[in-house]
C-alpha cells in the first residue's frame, strides 16, 4: 500500500509540473518519516531546485561517492529509478547524452546561457506589464557616474544620531538623558527611523504606495542614465481626503486643527512635517524631531520591494507632488542631526537626499556637503567625489548641477586636504596651501564673509580689493555674481565653525597674503569662475532658493530673482518647480469628485446618505483653496471670493442700511465663472446660487 506523499515530495511534484517533466508516484519506504525528512534529504531524492535553478538541475553533476551510492539499497534504487525518468526539459537540448554516461568527477559549473536567457525574458515580461525604469532611454553610464553611485551608497548605521551621540558620550550618558519610553519595536527593522513604543500602532495603512515609472513617463526626464531607476509615490483616495482637510487647516491656519488631524491621522506626512515645524518654531526641538522621525518611517513603510533608497541608483521624479514631501523629510532631518551635533549622521542624511535625484539636487543637497564633510570626518570622500566630477564634465552628460561651480566646495575641499594632511602628520601642507589659493582665487567674495563670521583679521588692503566687496543683495544688472554671492554668505554662515580653529585662522591669513598681487593685478577671472558664471547665468536657482527657505535664512533671499519669489510658498511645498506635474489640484482631488457623483446618484436611488453633505462640504473647501492660490493669488482676496474680469468684486453696500432696497436692480456683466462656480455647477446641475433674495415687504 502506497503511503501518502509528505510535503517535500508534494513540492517536488509541483516544481515538475510547473517544469512540464513527468511525475512519478514514489513509494515512501516505512522507516523514512515526514518528521526526519530533512535529515535524509540529501541521500533519499536529489533536491530540486527552485526559480531559475531549476531549469539546469540536471546539468549539475552529483558530488555523491560512489561508497555513499552503494550505502543503502533502497535509497540507490529510488536514484535509479529518478535517472530513468528524467527526460529533457525546455532548458536541455534534445541530444543531450544521458546522465548516467558522464563520469562522475566533479566538474566545472555549467554555462550560464539559458540561465541568463531565463532572466532576460523574464525581465522583458516584467518590463512589458509594469514599464521598465532602465529602459535605455538616454545616455550608457560611464566610469565617473559609476563612481558617483558608488559614493552615493549610503551606510545605515551612520544613520542613527543616538549611536553616533553613544561613541561620543558612551552609552549610559546617552541613555540616562532619553525617556524610558522610548525603547524601539523590536520586531520591526528599519533604516530611516528607530520607532519608539510611543508611536502606537505601526500596522495601520497610511494610504501611500509606490510604483516605477512608465516608459513614457522618464521620456521628459532628463538625463536619463543606464542603471538608475526611477520611482514616484501614489495616494489613495482616504490620503486625499485627509490631505483636503489639510490644506483647509493651513488655509486658515489652525494649528489645533491641524493636531487633531494628527490624532485621526497619526501617519499623514504634510501634517506632521507642518506641526514639525510649528514645533521648531516654539524652540520644541524634541517633538520637532520626533514628528520628522515620523515622517520619514511613515515613508519607509510604502517602499517598494524593489525600491533601494541606500543604493545611489534609485530616483524620485522632483516634479510630482506626491515625492516632494520626502525630499522636505529628509532635508529637515538633516538641519535636526546637524543641530544635535550629529554630523556624522547627518552628512549621511545628506547623501540619501542627493541620490533621489542627484543632476538636478533640487533641494541642494550639496550645499549640506560642502559644511558637512569637513566636520564628520569625511575628507577623503569628498576629495573623491571632487575627482568623480571632474572626469564626469569630460565624458558624461550634462547635469542641471555642478559642484565644481559651487565656492563651498573649493574652500571645502583645501580644509578636507588640511585635516588629512594633520592626521598623518604632513607639516608642509603644500597641497591644501595650494588648494586653498585656488580657491581664493576662483571665488573671492567667500574670504571677507568668511573673515567676519570665524573672526579672521584681514588688512585694509585685502578688505579695499573689489573682488572682496561684500554684495547684500540681488544685483539685476548681474544675476550670475547674485548666485556667487548668495553661495558665499551660505557657506560662510554654516562653515564658520571650521575656520574658528586657530590653525585654520592663520593659515587663511598666510594664503590671503600670499595671492595679494594676483588679485589686485586683476586676476579673478579665471577658467573655473567664467564656467560658474556660465553656469548661473540667470541668477541663483529654485533649488538654491528652497534650500535658504528650507533653513529658515531669509535674510538671504534678497539675493534671489524677485521673479521666483513672487508665488506664495508653504511650508509643506516650499517655491514648487515651474515644470511640475502634479499639485494639489482639480485633477489630484478628481477621484474624491467621482466618488461624490457616485454617492450622490446612489443617494437619489436609496435615499440620501449622511457622508454626502460631509464629502460636498470637502470638495467646496478644496476648491475654494484652488481658488485662493491660483486665480485670486497676489490680490488680497479671501479664499473663495468670485471675481469680475479679473478684478475683485466689492460689495460697497454691505454693511449699510436697506435705504435702498427699492431701487431698481442694475444687472452687471456676467463674470467668468471661477472654480468655485464651474464646481457648483457641476455637482448641482446649475449656476452658484449668487442671486439676491427680495426683502419681505410686511
Amino acid at each position: 500500500m502506497v503511503k501518502r506523499l509528505n510535503k517535500r515530495q508534494q513540492r517536488e511534484q509541483e516544481e515538475l509540473l510547473s517544469l512540464g517533466g513527468p511525475v512519478e508516484s514514489e513509494p515512501v519506504p516505512d522507516q523514512v518519516k515526514e518528521d526526519s525528512d530533512a535529515d535524509h534529504e540529501d541521500h533519499s531524492v536529489p533536491r530540486q531546485s527552485t526559480g531559475f535553478a531549476a531549469l539546469d538541475h540536471d546539468d549539475i553533476p552529483s558530488e555523491t561517492s560512489d561508497g555513499e551510492e552503494q550505502s543503502s539499497t533502497p535509497k540507490s534504487k529510488k536514484k535509479n529509478r529518478k535517472k530513468k525518468s528524467n527526460r529533457p526539459t525546455p532548458s536541455e537540448p534534445v541530444n543531450k547524452p544521458p546522465q548516467a554516461s558522464q563520469p562522475k568527477t566533479k566538474q566545472k559549473k555549467p554555462k550560464k546561457d539559458d540561465f541568463d536567457a531565463a532572466i532576460e525574458e523574464l525581465v522583458a515580461r516584467t518590463s512589458k506589464t509594469q514599464g521598465s525604469s532602465e529602459t535605455k532611454v538616454s545616455s550608457h553610464s560611464t566610469a565617473s557616474v559609476a563612481e558617483i553611485w558608488r559614493l552615493l551608497i549610503v551606510e545605515p548605521k551612520f544613520l542613527d544620531g543616538d549611536a553616533e551621540l553613544r561613541r561620543f558620550f558612551g552609552s549610559k550618558v546617552v541613555n540616562s538623558a532619553k525617556e524610558p519610553t522610548r525603547r524601539t519595536h523590536s520586531a520591526l527593522r528599519t533604516t530611516l527611523a528607530k520607532p519608539p513604543k510611543g508611536w502606537g500602532n505601526l500596522r495601520v495603512n497610511n494610504g501611500l504606495s509606490m510604483r516605477s515609472l512608465s516608459i513614457t513617463e522618464l521620456e521628459r526626464i532628463v538625463p536619463i542614465i543606464d542603471g538608475e531607476k526611477w520611482w514616484t509615490f501614489e495616494h489613495s483616495t482616504s490620503y486625499k481626503k485627509t490631505q483636503l482637510e489639510f490644506l483647509e487647516h493651513v488655509a486658515i491656519g489652525d494649528p489645533n486643527g491641524l493636531g487633531f488631524l494628527l490624532q485621526r491621522n497619526p501617519w499623514h506626512i504634510d501634517t506632521l512635517l507642518q506641526l514639525s515645524e510649528i514645533f521648531r518654531h516654539q524652540e520644541d526641538h524634541s517633538h520637532a524631531t520626533d514628528l520628522v522621525d515620523r515622517a520619514l518611517f511613515s515613508f519607509e513603510r510604502s517602499f517598494s520591494p524593489s525600491f533601494n533608497l541606500l543604493s545611489g541608483t534609485s530616483r524620485l521624479d522632483f516634479d510630482r507632488i506626491e515625492n516632494r514631501p520626502l525630499f522636505l523629510a529628509l532635508h529637515r532631518q538633516i538641519l535636526q542631526m546637524e543641530r544635535r551635533g550629529c554630523m556624522r549622521t547627518a552628512m549621511e542624511f545628506a547623501k540619501v537626499l542627493v541620490s533621489l535625484e542627484p543632476w538636478s539636487d533640487p533641494l541642494g543637497g550639496f550645499l549640506h556637503i560642502d559644511c558637512l564633510a569637513p566636520k564628520s570626518g569625511m575628507d577623503e570622500w569628498l576629495l573623491q567625489l571632487w575627482d568623480a566630477w571632474e572626469k564626469l564634465e569630460r565624458e558624461g552628460p550634462t547635469t542641471a548641477i555642478n559642484i565644481r561651480c559651487l565656492p563651498g566646495m573649493l574652500y571645502a575641499r583645501a580644509a578636507c586636504l588640511r585635516n588629512i594632511e594633520i592626521n598623518r602628520g604632513d607639516k608642509d601642507h603644500k597641497e591644501s596651501t595650494e588648494a586653498l589659493k585656488q580657491a581664493v582665487l576662483e571665488f573671492p567674495s567667500v574670504v571677507p564673509v568668511l573673515a567676519d563670521k570665524a573672526g579672521i583679521n584681514l588688512s585694509a588692503d585685502i578688505r579695499g580689493l573689489p573682488v572682496m566687496r561684500i554684495e547684500t543683495g540681488w544685483l539685476n544688472r548681474e544675476p550670475a555674481n547674485s548666485a556667487i554671492h548668495l553661495l558665499s554668505h551660505l557657506y560662510a554662515q554654516r562653515s564658520a565653525s571650521t575656520w574658528k580653529q586657530p590653525t585654520f585662522v592663520s593659515w587663511m591669513q598666510e594664503t590671503v597674503s600670499s595671492v595679494l598681487p594676483l588679485l589686485r593685478n586683476g586676476a579673478d577671472r579665471t577658467p573655473l569662475r567664467d564656467r560658474a558664471l556660465q553656469h548661473f547665468a540667470t541668477g541663483p536657482t529654485l533649488s538654491m532658493c528652497r534650500h535658504v527657505v528650507i533653513c529658515d535664512m531669509r535674510n538671504l533671499l534678497v539675493f534671489c530673482n524677485p521673479a521666483d519669489l513672487t508665488k506664495d510658498t508653504h511650508a509643506y511645498d516650499p517655491i514648487p518647480p515651474r515644470t511640475t506635474i502634479t499639485e494639489y489640484d482639480e485633477t489630484y482631488f478628481g477621484p474624491l469628485s467621482d466618488l461624490y457623483q457616485n454617492s450622490r446618484r446612489r443617494g437619489a436611488r436609496f435615499g440620501a446618505h449622511d457622508g454626502d453633505a460631509a464629502l460636498a462640504q470637502q470638495m467646496i473647501q478644496q476648491l475654494l483653496l484652488a481658488d485662493a492660490r491660483g486665480e485670486n493669488r497676489g490680490l488680497g482676496v479671501p479664499p473663495g471670493a468670485f471675481m469680475d474680469d479679473g478684478n475683485p468684486v466689492h460689495d460697497e453696500n454691505a454693511y449699510e442700511d436697506d435705504d435702498d432696497d427699492d431701487d431698481e436692480a442694475t444687472e452687471a456683466p456676467q463674470a467668468p465663472p471661477t472654480v468655485l462656480q464651474r464646481f457648483w455647477q457641476s455637482l448641482f446641475g446649475g449656476p452658484a446660487a449668487q442671486d439676491e433674495t427680495e426683502p419681505n415687504a410686511e
